[in-house]
């Protein structure tokens, strides 16, 4: 169903019938999905699930972690209304989609209503589990999310360290961040190569909302497969190339400045939520260099 989505592929499958027929069915399928959302596409609301999910990302080395998070652009044709929103760097219409998965792949939060224009920092600090996470920690609980470095350092988001010195503490947390955070990629590429028509190089062929629907109900059947553990099909060479080209890793300075480097206040004072988040990480590289020291 989800890769009906291009008006070609829609009359190339429904030979038999009508591409309205088609079309329509695409609709009521997506809408379907997107009933049961929440039944499939589940964030750990209480502790118990939490420290399941932390258990998992362990085998990282790293404690603490609930997820990992990142944007990805799904390509759409021109929107009708404010298209100058979703027109992205690259230079076409897209959403940038925030994903949120655990240890296994599986997607623990979908955002796919902000447009292309918007930077990952900004779809996450608008987010509502932005604010639950920050409540989490606030009250104390020790959990907090791995993103790159176009997300804000806080006590709820751990970044990496750019820039170390082989055998140091800090180049030890970045290579145990990289490794658990590559999770994510992973988590969206399988997505993508299940469902091609989420392919930047493709693009939806409906309005953004109705697109989004389409993205969230990608979702549920990826983690449906996920949970029957179905094989994973492969992008070719050139779907994989042309994907890393259309996507979002671009004029990454712009994003890490957004995220990190404007964050004084009107009186030159750093961010006080970005040096708890800094007291954090310098507390989180000296634990980790413990313990690998001491194996």
């Amino acid at each position: 169903m989800p890769q009906a989505r291009t008006r070609q592929y829609q009359t190339l499958v429904g030979q038999s019938v009508s591409q309205t027929t088609v079309s329509r069915a695409v609709r009521q399928v997506t809408e379907a999905l997107n009933s049961i959302l929440l039944q499939y596409v589940i964030w750990p609301k209480d502790v118990q699930d939490r420290n399941k999910i932390k258990r998992q990302f362990y085998k990282f080395g790293i404690p603490g972690v609930l997820g990992c998070i990142d944007g990805t652009h799904i390509a759409i044709l021109r929107p009708v209304e404010h298209e100058e929103r979703f027109f992205n760097r690259k230079g076409y219409h897209s959403l940038n989609v925030m994903i949120i998965c655990d240890a296994e792949l599986n997607i623990l939060y979908v955002d796919a209503s902000s447009p292309g224009s918007a930077h990952d920092s900004s779809v996450w600090q608008s987010s509502p589990i932005w604010n639950h996470m920050r409540e989490l920690c606030n009250a104390g609980e020790h959990v907090f999310l791995l993103g790159d470095s176009g997300y804000p350092l806080r006590t709820n988001m751990m970044t990496p360290i750019l820039n170390t010195v082989e055998g140091t503490p800090e180049h030890h947390f970045y290579q145990l961040h990289v490794t658990a955070r590559n999770t994510v990629e992973r988590c969206i590429g399988v997505l993508k190569a299940r469902f091609r028509c989420l392919l930047a190089a493709r693009a939806l062929h409906y309005d953004p909302i109705t697109a989004g629907k389409i993205v969230n109900a990608c979702c549920v059947l990826h983690n449906i497969a996920n949970k029957n553990r179905l094989p994973v099909p492969h992008l070719t060479p050139e779907e994989a190339f042309a994907e890393r080209q259309r996507q979002h890793q671009i004029e990454r300075e712009i994003s890490v400045a957004s995220a990190q480097g404007l964050e004084l206040e009107p009186n030159h004072r750093v961010n006080p939520d970005l040096h708890r988040g800094r007291l954090l990480q310098r507390a989180l590289v000296e634990r980790l260099w413990r313990d690998h020291t001491n194996n």
